[in-house]
């Protein structure tokens, strides 16, 4: 039997998505901390990094063995110091690096957490808390503005 038209296209992209798949190089969360609606980013200051000198969602690499929850929640202690109460799961995707590495992100946004966040990794990240508008002006890249954007939608279900 001869498999032709629709199904060979089909079967192309499946063979096409399994391949981007295992060509994942890094896995990581996003998280951002949301408090009377403003939004707590980070200014990358460490040279080198792929992401200095711009304004992004915080976040980190998820360790071998470990869930994108327990990442989160991990993260968040080790870059702030804050122990969260209160977690939404917003979207997993795919993005590239500045240094063109492929990687999944799952974010998250932190709408309850013990403690007040203090910038505990000052070398690599300074701390800003943005009010939305602003907050939309200074993240450029697109996953930080991804991630801006659906805690926005979010929130505002919850002020219905």
């Amino acid at each position: 039997m001869k498999i032709d038209g629709p199904c060979v296209i089909f079967l192309q992209m499946v063979e096409i998505i399994e391949v981007a798949r295992k060509l994942v190089e890094k896995e990581g969360v996003l998280f951002l901390l949301a408090k009377d609606k403003r939004f707590l980013t980070e200014l990358r200051v460490k040279e080198g990094s792929g992401f200095y000198g711009r304004f992004r969602v915080p976040g980190g690499e998820i360790e071998k063995g470990e869930s994108p929850v327990q990442a989160a929640f991990r993260e968040v202690f080790e870059e702030h110091g804050v122990v969260v109460k209160k977690m939404v799961y917003l979207d997993t995707f795919e993005d590239v690096t500045l240094n063109n590495q492929l990687v999944r992100l799952h974010a998250f946004l932190i709408v309850d957490y013990a403690g007040e966040p203090k910038e505990l990794e000052p070398e690599k990240s300074l701390l800003y808390w943005f009010e939305e508008d602003k907050a939309t002006e200074c993240l450029k890249l697109a996953s930080s503005r991804l991630v801006l954007n659906l805690a926005r939608q979010y929130l505002s279900g919850q002020d219905r």
